[in-house]
């Protein structure tokens, strides 16, 4: 692999004979994408227009994606970052407690006895989960019932 190479940075530079204003309102119009790519299902906005804003590309084949825009530079363009919900729920978290420990120790306050219930059972079943397909690939009966009964407490003591 090249070290000098940039890895996920698109640019694209293309003339279009068009004024700037014209192109820029095409560009920025709450779902354009169903309007100009050819592999979109859908486009819809969840906050439009500027800078923060978040839409989602739905593709043909309905893989689906969030695109937040990190900066809008009028009648110059815009840089987003796209990716899909999980990852970027996931990066979010870990980013924003990374981040965070760097300054300060997160100490977690754990005020409700029904918290500790619930995280301990959000861990248990996970690492049942993980474990399961780790060494077998699959879920055996054993396993299924574990998280069956996790489910049952967990569900007791939330009513």
């Amino acid at each position: 692999m090249n070290p000098n190479r940039k890895l996920n940075k698109v640019r694209v530079k293309k003339e279009i004979n068009s004024s700037v204003d014209a192109l820029w309102d095409l560009i920025t119009r709450p779902g354009h994408l169903n309007m100009v790519h050819p592999f979109c299902k859908s486009n819809y906005t969840i906050n439009w227009p500027g800078k923060e804003s978040i839409d989602v590309l739905v593709y043909l084949n309905n893989l689906t994606y969030h695109r937040k825009f990190i900066s809008w530079n009028y009648n110059v363009g815009y840089d987003l970052l796209i990716g899909n919900v999980i990852g970027s729920n996931v990066m979010n978290i870990v980013f924003v407690l990374g981040f965070s420990s760097i300054f300060t120790v997160i100490k977690p306050s754990f005020d409700y006895v029904s918290l500790n219930y619930i995280t301990i059972i959000f861990i248990l079943s996970h690492l049942i989960l993980i474990f399961s397909y780790l060494f077998s690939k699959s879920i055996s009966k054993f396993s299924g019932f574990i998280l069956l009964v996790l489910y049952l407490i967990f569900l007791y003591k939330i009513f």
